[in-house]
C-alpha cells in the first residue's frame, strides 16, 4: 500500500474516529491520526477544509469551508453502508443537483490556471477546482451505482474523498498524467475501493488479523537475530514494506504491538 492509498483510506475512516470523541478533535489528533503520510501546509489545510465539511469541529481553529459537498444522508459518521431506497437515492441526487446549479461553468483557460493555483495552496483556486468536478463524481456515481443495489450516496462521498485527495496531490501526479484525467482517475478509483471493501466486508477482519500477526512474527525473528528491541525503520527494511504502513498495521494493533 502506497503512501497515496494510506492516505485515502485515513481521510476516508477519519469520520469514525471523529465520531467516538463527539465529534470534535484537536489538530494534534488529526495529525496523529495521518502519522506516517507526509503531507506540506496546504495539503493540511485541504484536509482541515475537508473534515469542516463533514461537521467535524477542530478545536480552536477557525471554521473556514465553503465547499459545497454531498448533502448528509447518513448519521453513522464512519462511512457505513446505508440503505437507500430507489426514492431516497433520487432524492439524494435531486439535492446534490440543486447544489451544483451554483456552479459557474469554466471559462475558457481557468482551469488549468487553477491547477497551477491550487498546486501552490491557493485557497480559492482549490475550492473553484472542486466545484468543477463536482459533475464528475455524480457522473461516476451515477455509472456504478446503475451496475447494481450500490448506495449512490455512498458512492458520491467516496468520490468526494477521492476528488479531495487527488486536488491534494495534484504536484505528485506522474509526470505524462493531465490534471483532469489525475482527478478523475482519483475520483473513480475511490470509488471502486469503496465497491471492493463493500463487497468483502466479511473479509476485512481476517486481513488486518492476518496483517497483525506477519507484523508480529517479523518483530520476534528481528529482535532474536538482531538482540535488541527493533525499531519501525528496522522491521519496514526487513519485510521491505513502507514505513507509514508499518504504522498502519501498529495503529490497527492498538496496544497489542510496540516498536521503538
Amino acid at each position: 500500500m502506497d503512501e497515496q492509498q494510506i492516505f485515502r483510506n485515513r481521510l476516508a475512516s477519519i469520520g469514525a474516529f471523529a465520531e467516538e470523541r463527539h465529534g470534535v478533535l484537536t489538530e494534534q489528533e488529526i495529525r496523529n491520526y495521518f502519522k506516517g503520510v507526509t503531507l506540506a501546509d496546504e495539503q493540511w489545510d485541504m484536509v482541515y477544509r475537508y473534515l469542516e465539511t463533514l461537521k467535524i469541529r477542530i478545536a480552536g481553529r477557525r471554521e473556514t469551508s465553503d465547499f459545497i459537498l454531498m448533502p448528509e444522508i447518513s448519521s453513522d459518521g464512519g462511512g457505513a453502508v446505508s440503505e437507500e431506497s430507489g426514492d431516497e437515492a433520487d432524492d439524494v441526487l435531486e439535492m446534490y443537483l440543486e447544489d451544483m446549479k451554483q456552479v459557474i461553468p469554466a471559462a475558457p483557460g481557468e482551469e488549468e490556471a487553477l491547477v497551477e493555483a491550487a498546486m501552490e495552496g491557493k485557497d480559492a483556486a482549490v475550492k473553484r477546482l472542486a466545484e468543477l468536478y463536482l459533475y464528475h463524481v455524480i457522473a461516476i456515481a451515477r455509472e456504478y451505482a446503475g451496475k447494481g443495489t450500490l448506495p449512490v450516496g455512498d458512492l458520491i462521498q467516496e468520490g468526494n474523498v477521492g476528488l479531495l485527495t487527488g486536488i491534494s496531490m495534484l504536484a505528485d501526479r506522474p509526470a505524462d498524467t493531465s490534471a483532469a484525467d489525475y482527478l478523475i482517475g482519483s475520483i473513480r478509483e475511490s470509488m471502486e475501493l469503496y465497491i471492493l471493501e463493500l463487497g468483502d466486508q466479511s473479509n476485512i477482519g481476517r486481513r488486518v488479523e492476518e496483517k497483525v500477526n506477519h507484523l508480529h512474527q517479523a518483530i520476534q525473528e528481528l529482535e532474536r537475530d538482531l538482540e535488541h528491541k527493533v525499531t519501525k525503520e528496522e522491521v519496514s527494511a526487513f519485510l521491505n514494506m513502507p514505513l507509514a504502513e508499518i504504522e498502519d498495521v501498529l495503529r490497527m494493533a492498538g496496544d497489542g504491538l510496540e516498536l521503538e
